[in-house]
């Protein structure tokens, strides 16, 4: 018996916002001229002429139009004191996120301990800006269970050191 082979073509959509850009559907996205309005944050979505309802995205990433008189659209401001927030999703299986925010120049080790305190992990150990900063936990290898994460930073400018110690919840 003979089949007809169905040719696939590859649909892509860029979006900015949350919302399609009418007539960007090619791989590329180009802004001639941009202005302020252009700012924000850009994906593009990839389908395919088989499986419509199986959609890929690209990496987001935030564009940010400065105008002429060099007054940024988004101003930026750097964390107010150090924090390390809880890890998100938690529970999680296999892979979570620990956001950190330094409001200066600090070297930060970020570190996992298993129940017993011993240390199972070190996700970061090094100098890293002022600014707010994510790393994440791959707990592929590891069991189910409680864990800790610790972050210790250790100031450059006048600030005291910073620890903290958050705990989390692997569900395999």
């Amino acid at each position: 018996s003979a089949f007809t082979r169905k040719e696939v073509e590859t649909i892509y959509q860029w979006v900015k916002d949350g919302n399609d850009i009418s007539g960007a559907t090619d791989s590329i996205y180009i802004i001639s001229n941009a202005t302020v309005s252009d700012s924000g944050t850009y994906i593009c979505r990839i389908t395919n002429t088989i499986a419509i309802d199986l959609a890929l995205y690209s990496r987001p990433f935030q564009l940010e139009v400065i105008d002429p008189t060099g007054i940024s659209a988004h101003s930026v401001t750097l964390p107010e004191k150090y924090a390390l927030y809880q890890n998100y999703p938690n529970p999680f299986n296999p892979v979570t996120k620990i956001k950190f925010d330094l409001p200066e120049e600090a070297k930060v080790k970020i570190e996992i301990f298993n129940v017993l305190g011993q240390p199972v992990a070190t996700l970061l150990n090094a100098k890293k800006p002022a600014g707010y900063h994510q790393v994440n936990f791959d707990a592929t290898q590891f069991s189910s269970g409680m864990y800790f994460y610790t972050i210790f930073a250790e100031s450059y400018g006048q600030t005291d050191n910073f620890s903290k110690v958050k705990k989390m919840l692997l569900v395999k």
